[in-house]
């Protein structure tokens, strides 16, 4: 396919883009300088899709159960990964698994107690810096 054709009679031209129009050469089969300029494009799109699930008992802000099972990015490895998670309230129980799609080889895996399992994720202590000034309770900044 051309990049460019003649906007009046179609003819196929040599591209002239970086021209002014006064300066275009002029199109051989109907002495036309304006141009029709073509550029394809092509791109790739990925879907992909993911479950997730909450059982609640009579209330709905009581949750005894929740799974999900999607990819999620491995940060350390960096490479999408599938996970699976279950918690269990009434079973105390949680698991946790990820595997890697391509070869099917299991990255992690985790089964214990609901109740034993703190210290992860939002529940994570907050690690202070080393150079971290103390905060003072009034809100007031440092004085050194």
């Amino acid at each position: 396919m051309p990049d460019a054709e003649c906007k009046n009679c179609g003819a196929a031209l040599e591209d002239d883009s970086v021209k002014p129009a006064g300066e275009r050469i002029p199109c051989p089969e109907c002495g036309s300088t304006a141009r029709h300029y073509k550029k394809s494009l092509l791109a790739r799109a990925c879907v992909q899709a993911g479950v997730r699930g909450t059982a609640y008992s009579k209330s709905k802000s009581k949750w005894f159960a929740k799974f999900r099972l999607e990819l999620s990015f491995f940060r350390r490895g960096g490479v999408w990964v599938r996970r699976y998670m279950h918690l269990d309230k009434k079973a105390d129980s949680y698991v946790e698994t990820v595997t890697d799609p391509a070869s099917g080889l299991t990255i992690h895996h985790c089964s214990e107690p609901l109740s034993e399992h703190t210290g992860h994720g939002s529940a994570r202590a907050i690690q202070e810096r080393p150079d971290a000034q103390p905060e003072d309770p009034a809100g007031r900044a440092p004085t050194s």
